[in-house]
Formats: structure tokens, sequence, C-alpha cells
């Protein structure tokens, strides 16, 4: 995914200069770990449909464990994944870019918890 952000970082460079390129780059990085999650949340989802076993690797040290219950660790991720979102949203917004915060936000809406 780093190939995605060298048109975009170029032409934001070449008209907002350095600033402008980082800000764009670091708004696509925080997609593209969003785009991830999501990615493997559906992965999680069709193997639990399969009954296969799902393996995390554990926050507290190196190790994997075997999920059964998933609810938890799809909740978390989900969580970060509109996280990323919000910052590239935010990020975009202040880079003068509406159309993009926007675009982001409509992407995290799905991912955010109902209440």
């Amino acid at each position: 995914m780093a190939t995605w952000t060298i048109v975009p970082g170029l032409c934001a460079w070449r008209l907002g200069g350095p600033a402008a390129r980082d800000r764009i780059v670091g708004v696509l990085e925080r997609l593209f770990v969003a785009w991830r999650i999501v990615d493997d949340l559906d992965d999680v989802r069709d193997d639990a449909r399969r009954g296969a076993a799902n393996l995390a690797l554990s926050l507290s040290n190196d190790d994997c464990i075997v999920i059964d219950g998933l609810a938890p660790i799809v909740g978390a991720l989900a969580a970060r994944a509109v996280d990323e979102l919000a910052r590239a949203a935010a990020e975009a917004e202040v880079g003068g870019w509406p159309r993009l915060h926007a675009q982001f936000l409509a992407l995290a809406r799905p991912l955010a918890p109902r209440g």
C-alpha cells in the first residue's frame, strides 16, 4: 500500500508543499489501517461461518491464542477502524479537503456501534 501514497503525495507536495504531502500520506496510512482491519474482520466472519478456528496475537506477549468468542475482539477491532477513520477525517479537514473528510466519516458509519 505504500505505493498508493506516491502519486497523492507528489500531487499534494506540488500543490501545497511538504506539509500537504506529509498530511495526505498520514491520512492515507490511517485509511489503509482501517481497511486492513475491516478486511480481517470480514475474513473472521467467513471463518466463523465455516467453523474454522481463528488465531489472535495476544496483546500481553507474543503467544498466539485460539479465539472462541469473537464478539469482544471484533468490537475492539471495529472501534479501532472507526478511530482510524475519524482521525483521517480530522486530518483531511485540517488539510482543507472537505470531500475527503466526508468520505472518511461515511466509511466509518457502518462500523460504529449502534445505540
